[in-house]
């Protein structure tokens, strides 16, 4: 019997289209239905080939609206312990959205752009000062409709640090070679809305759900 087990980012990534460098599980539903959602963990699951294994929501509230996404611990567990950290820490609080590719992906992550406008060249270079080793080697898990990954510098493959992607439609060409750590849950309506330059007001954890007494 399978059992579903629930676990308590650089350089500027190349956002050019095209070439950017199983089971059944029970899900709150939106309070408003989505006009076009992102892709289920059903779908990430079938596409995997096996169950995931769910982590830490994290809820990002931009100027647009919020979206909410779950993390994939096993698949990235470097990855999505850094995120939770610096999402813990307040780092993404008023970074902007400084790429953004309509039918492609969406791109944060940068703290320059806290203080700089999205469009300044400086912006898309930074990140936390942690950079990450990559743990796209191996993965199973698929990028899907509202996929995020970490973005690095093409060449080299440890420079992913705090930046991430979601992306706006599935990518497969880029499967095994960035990072995947999440898929949005809910407000895929809200990041396909994002323009460059709308911020991330807040970024959060979402609390665990509490077992029925």
């Amino acid at each position: 019997m399978i059992r579903r087990l629930a676990a308590a980012a650089v350089t500027l990534l190349v956002l050019s289209a095209p070439a950017f460098a199983m089971g059944q599980r029970p899900q709150e539903p939106p309070t408003k239905p989505e006009a076009h959602p992102a892709s289920s963990i059903a779908d990430m699951e079938e596409a995997a080939g096996h169950l995931l294994i769910l982590g830490p929501k994290i809820t990002f509230e931009t100027s647009k609206g919020k979206f909410t996404v779950v993390t994939f611990p096993k698949e990235a567990p470097r990855t999505v312990d850094q995120v939770v950290k610096l999402v813990e820490a307040g780092f993404y609080d008023n970074i902007q959205f400084h790429r953004v590719v309509p039918g492609f992906a969406v791109q944060a992550g940068d703290p320059a752009s806290k203080t700089l406008a999205a469009t300044d060249p400086k912006v898309g270079k930074g990140g936390s000062g942690q950079p990450l080793p990559p743990e796209y080697e191996g993965q199973t898990v698929k990028q899907l409709l509202g996929t995020l990954a970490m973005a690095r510098a093409v060449k080299d493959p440890n420079s992913a640090d705090s930046q991430f992607y979601v992306t706006l439609a599935p990518q497969p060409h880029l499967d095994g070679a960035f990072t995947v750590w999440a898929q949005v849950v809910n407000g895929m309506d809200v990041v396909r809305g994002l323009a460059v330059g709308d911020r991330i007001t807040k970024a959060g954890l979402v609390p665990p759900e509490q077992p029925a007494k």
